[in-house]
């Protein structure tokens, strides 16, 4: 992907998700790209960074524990990363979702538990509990679909 294909794709996937709701995983992802990336860094070229800024006196011990020093830096993920970062947290939020749903429902069908139930509003109804074991069901093959899509954009992310 190029460099405009993945800010285009990282634009989109920000406009969808919160256009489905979820816009608490947009700010999510867009505060951890804010903060960047913390990486060590080679003191050697601190070092000579810091000489290239300006003169610097240091005097021979100075500068051999200068030189053993381990410096942590901040710098921007790229393009590539950024996205790789969104995708990787729809995925986690969907399947997270989808796992959550399916562990209570096994739960309740492995315990005999309220297989038949209704919101304060509707009386409780056998077809309504199936109605809505059927829609879990779609909603966890959707969400495995999404996974596939998912892991396809990663495929081409990394091309």
């Amino acid at each position: 992907m190029t460099d405009k294909e993945l800010i285009e794709t990282f634009g989109s996937l920000i406009s969808l998700i919160q256009e489905q709701g979820l816009g608490w995983l947009a700010e999510a992802v867009s505060s951890e790209i804010q903060g960047g990336r913390i990486e060590e860094a080679e003191s050697e070229r601190i070092y000579e960074a810091t000489l290239e800024t300006g003169p610097l006196e240091l005097g021979t011990p100075y500068r051999k524990s200068l030189r053993k020093a381990r410096f942590l830096v901040r710098r921007e993920f790229t393009g590539r990363e950024r996205l790789s970062l969104l995708v990787d947290a729809i995925e986690a939020a969907v399947s997270d979702a989808s796992d959550v749903e399916q562990h209570i429902l096994s739960s309740f069908s492995e315990s005999a538990g309220p297989a038949d139930y209704a919101f304060e509003d509707a009386a409780p109804s056998p077809a309504r509990s199936e109605v809505h074991l059927e829609l879990a069901r779609s909603r966890s093959s959707a969400a495995r679909g999404l996974v596939s899509l998912l892991n396809e954009l990663r495929r081409e992310i990394s091309i």
